[in-house]
């Protein structure tokens, strides 16, 4: 009832009623006549931008059968087919003519191209896995000695082949080509096509063209192109009767330009009413992007900064780039595979800049476009984004396509909901000034109330110092004036339980008082009279919910392991329990460590007033403690007992979070010990492995280094971390020497037991790296992070079995005392550039020690061992680079004679084939050129199988002894 609503409600309630009422109803109107306006505005921008593109691109077309036409019928063109026609076919006997050798030195150059230039990327851009060599080279011969002048023996670039005017040899086809090539090159430049051909109209032989791709100088009836769209053009032109004949392709994925999106336009080529041949055109897509994407100005036409406008086919694929594309083509290519595009179409975007062919799209608005509808309507576009589309078909002979329109629906519909905001902000401006007079005038006839119910709320909430100031003499002064002697009343006989009180909340300690149960009840019943915070935040209860009441049911959750429910009685029957500590199981389920003690409390000496709990949390102590244990644990599995003794006597020893230190990293790796372990059981390779680490390890202790990670047969350990010293570069050096001095015994041990000998190869490094703990709570470790500890692994790459590569950084730190032998120049993955590296052959000072040398001079064979041989790009095997011979041989490396040279460091894998027996297989490394030997080249065995060393024995042995 309006009886029982305040005054100030009342007010409230008409005024904004009446103000708010008419505010709605207004804005309502005025936004949905703005809304229909607004929109159908986007729309007809959208369809305009759409209309004008239609219209560019159909003249564009009619422009290419234009210029078509006006090429094919030129005196230059005309001239020209028939001399080039002439000139090829006096080339083909003139090849007839030519010796062998010259004609096998030909098909050599045109090989050669092939296989080193072309059919390479064209693998990289197709999803069969294996591209056969004879589907693209040209059989025929005449065909083969143009492509070996014009392509294979080209000074230009590829993009750039059309600069050749006059080709090797001075016959008819090299003289009419100096005469007419500059005309037509400029032709087509100036009309801005990518080529253009000339075609025999009998042979269907591309006489001339200008960019001389691979299908130059091939047939078009009989060649490898002759199923492409280019050979239906000039099929269809070579059989039109009517001069004016122009035929235009649809794009198709180009084999000679490498698969690029490729259309082609023909028309024949009529002298007198005579044919002479067909003129082919090879269409640019940069004139259609630049019709497409109004020279790439969406902005200023009318397309913001989400809109394009876009030609799709009847296969569903573009037919010009998308602008999100040219605009920013990694984040499309990115979006493009989180999409689900599959890797190969990314690739062939990504190589041929283009969306031609490669990008799908399904959208109702493009389906609706080829089937020759028009219309608007918003979808989800191939981004996956709502936008708003506007389409229609395109009338161009011969082609089934439609074109697109679209932009964001949040751009194109802003100006609705900046509208919108309008209208909001205007009506929540009226209605906070209808609201600010309503409670203006509530205010000057409620405040006097409001004042006394304001002191009353105060003094509930123990503010006893409080009093109300209201100089009135009517009745509302007369309450005031009782408030206040009531206040002072209160404030006089509750000062000494505040204090109290102030120092139970200021306790850390939890604070827990009982007063005796009512007669006939036990104790748990007896109601909590008094709880500090502390005890609150143990509890997880408000006070609210623990003071009056009973006590077994506040602590019900809170038993301590193995007493549950037992310390009130304990505390009742001695009087007091003192320094109990145990593991307390509280409210949310954490077990917590608590010092408990608890007394009880008497007037005098007679009669119990209560019980008093008190707990003092002992969690950081105990965190205090394990910290202590987890550096024992922790660093005690990778450094010695006296670093971990000295990290626990240092105050900063438990501040082990990150930190950037330089330290110096060593990274060693077992050569053969794949082999080895093909050979061998699972328990023997797993008896090698701890053997060799445990001498590994032993050594690495003994010279202080932290083992980092232990990596199969690799060790990655760190000199200055966690603790450092002067000498961390000294004691990583004289470690690393150790180790290779350590391997004789290791190999020893292998060779009683009948196994194969292994070496190893060890990188050092210095540099500032990450230190710290890493990992989660579960699961920790002490660990070095950051390119120096990557770099460390790269030189370690580079090192061949024995050998000990140490940087430019560890050299200069002892450099008073390691002993270097040859120098090398490498340029490892990840680095800025090369680095320089020393092989280290020993250590003086306090260590003493040299490098035992594992090299074994190389014996000449009395006749080669011939090879063949493959560059091992990272873990894979590229193809065969090429064949040799082993001229001189021994245990750990050979000689190699070859017309191929390979660069040093190169890591290669070798086949040897042993007369009677299996195809022997090893890996080595390049080390150096031979020396005085052109086209040689000496390796270092990087992993020798047994039956191979015994073959290499056996032919050893033939060479010594005749």
């Amino acid at each position: 009832m309006l009886s029982n609503v305040s005054l100030k409600h009342k007010l409230l309630g008409a005024l904004l009623g009446v103000g708010l009422l008419g505010v709605f109803v207004t804005g309502w109107q005025a936004y949905r006549r703005g809304e229909r306006a607004l929109e159908q505005a986007s729309i007809n921008q959208l369809t305009s931008v759409l209309e004008e593109r239609r219209r560019a691109i159909e003249g564009y077309w009619a422009d290419v059968q234009h210029e078509a036409l006006s090429l094919a019928e030129s005196a230059v063109v005309t001239g020209a087919i028939g001399e080039f026609s002439a000139a090829c076919r006096a080339l083909g006997g003139e090849v007839e003519r030519m010796p062998p050798a010259t004609r096998q030195g030909y098909r050599a150059m045109v090989d050669a191209h092939y296989r080193d230039s072309f059919l390479p990327r064209v693998r990289g851009l197709t999803s069969t896995p294996e591209v056969t060599p004879w589907q693209y080279l040209p059989a025929d011969p005449t065909t083969v000695v143009m492509q070996a002048v014009y392509i294979a023996d080209n000074p230009h670039s590829e993009g750039a082949r059309d600069g050749l005017d006059r080709g090797a040899g001075g016959g008819p086809y090299t003289a009419a080509h100096a005469r007419f090539h500059p005309f037509i090159r400029a032709a087509i430049r100036q009309f801005g096509y990518f080529d253009l051909f000339l075609i025999d109209h009998e042979t269907g032989r591309i006489v001339y063209s200008v960019a001389k791709q691979v299908d130059f100088g091939t047939s078009l009836l009989s060649g490898q192109y002759s199923d492409t769209h280019l050979a239906a053009a000039f099929r269809a032109a070579r059989d039109a009767i009517d001069a004016d004949f122009v035929w235009l392709t649809d794009f198709e994925s180009y084999a000679p330009s490498f698969g690029a999106p490729s259309a082609f336009v023909a028309a024949p080529i009529f002298k007198d009413g005579r044919r002479l041949g067909v003129l082919a055109l090879q269409l640019s897509v940069s004139r259609i992007d630049a019709v497409m994407t109004g020279s790439r100005r969406w902005k200023e036409q009318g397309l913001g900064e989400t809109g394009e406008t876009y030609l799709v086919g009847a296969d569903t694929q573009m037919r010009s780039n998308s602008r999100f594309f040219l605009e920013q083509p990694e984040q499309y290519l990115a979006t493009a595979a989180q999409s689900g595009m599959s890797e190969l179409r990314r690739r062939l975007m990504k190589t041929h800049q283009s969306t031609i062919l490669f990008q799908e799209i399904s959208t109702p608005a493009a389906a609706a476009a080829v089937r020759g509808q028009t219309g608007t309507l918003t979808q989800s576009d191939y981004r996956g984004v709502e936008v708003l589309a506007a389409y229609a078909p395109v009338a161009i002979p011969g082609l089934h396509w439609g074109i697109v329109a679209k932009i964001d629906t949040a751009e194109a519909f802003a100006p609705i909901r900046a509208l919108r905001r309008a209208v909001l902000w205007t009506a929540a401006g009226i209605a906070a000034v209808v609201v600010v007079l309503a409670l203006v005038l509530a205010r000057s006839l409620t405040a006097p109330i409001h004042r006394l119910i304001a002191g009353m709320q105060t003094l509930g909430h123990g503010d006893l110092s409080y009093r109300i100031a209201e100089a009135r003499r009517d009745e509302i002064g007369r309450i005031a004036s009782a408030f206040n002697r009531m206040a002072a009343e209160l404030e006089t006989t509750t000062v000494s339980r505040d204090h109290l009180t102030s120092i139970l909340d200021s306790m850390s300690d939890a604070v827990v008082v009982v007063r005796p149960p009512a007669e006939g009840t036990g104790w748990r019943e007896a109601a909590v009279v008094t709880v500090n915070p502390a005890a609150c935040a143990l509890l997880g209860r408000a006070p609210a919910d623990i003071l009056g009441r009973p006590v077994g049911s506040v602590m019900e959750t809170m038993t301590a392991q193995g007493a549950a429910g037992l310390w009130l009685e304990e505390v009742l029957r001695l009087g007091r329990i003192g320094g109990r500590a145990g593991v307390y199981k509280i409210h949310d389920g954490r077990e917590i460590p608590l010092l408990f003690s608890s007394a009880v409390m008497r007037q005098g000496a007679g009669a119990v007033q209560g019980v008093v709990w008190t707990a003092h949390d002992l969690t950081e102590l105990k965190a205090l403690e394990a910290r202590s244990a987890f550096i024992r644990e922790t660093f005690g599995r990778y450094v010695s007992e006296e670093v971990v003794a000295s990290l626990l006597s240092s105050p900063e020893a438990l501040a082990l979070g990150g930190e950037l230190r330089k330290v110096t990293v060593m990274m060693t790796d077992l050569r053969g010990f794949t082999a080895l372990a093909e050979r061998l059981t699972p328990e023997e390779v797993i008896g090698f492995l701890n053997h060799y680490l445990q001498t590994m390890v032993d050594l690495i202790m003994h010279y202080h280094g932290t083992i980092n990670e232990i990596m199969g047969d690799g060790i990655l350990v760190i000199f200055g971390a966690p603790t450092t010293a002067a000498d961390d570069a000294d004691r990583a050096v004289a470690c690393a020497v150790a180790m290779q001095r350590a391997m004789r015994e290791v190999n020893e041990r292998s060779r009683k037991r009948g196994h194969p000998t292994v070496e190893m190869g060890i990188g050092i490094h210095t540099g500032r790296v990450i230190v710290g703990n890493i990992g989660s709570s579960r699961r920790m470790k002490y660990a070095a992070v950051g390119t120096h500890v990557n770099l460390t692994g790269r030189i370690e790459s580079y090192t061949t079995g024995g050998q000990i590569l140490i940087s430019e950084d560890t050299k200069r730190d002892v450099a008073s005392v390691v002993q270097v032998g040859r120098q090398m120049r490498i340029e490892p993955k990840g680095a800025k550039g090369e680095l320089t590296v020393w092989e280290v052959k020993g250590i003086g000072g306090s260590h003493g020690l040299v490098v035992p040398s594992t090299e074994e001079p190389l014996i000449l064979l009395t006749s080669p061992i011939p090879i063949r041989y493959a560059v091992l790009e990272g873990k894979h095997v590229g193809a065969v680079a090429g064949l040799g011979a082993f001229v001189r041989v021994s245990t750990t490396g050979a000689e190699v004679r070859s017309p191929t040279p390979m660069p040093p460091l190169s890591n290669v894998k070798i086949w040897v084939d042993d007369p009677g027996a299996a195809t022997h297989e090893l890996y080595a490394k390049v080390v150096a050129e031979a020396p005085g030997t052109v086209g040689s080249f000496a390796v270092r065995f990087t992993a020798l199988a047994p039956e191979a060393a015994a073959y290499f024995g056996r032919r050893l042995a033939e060479s010594r002894f005749g």
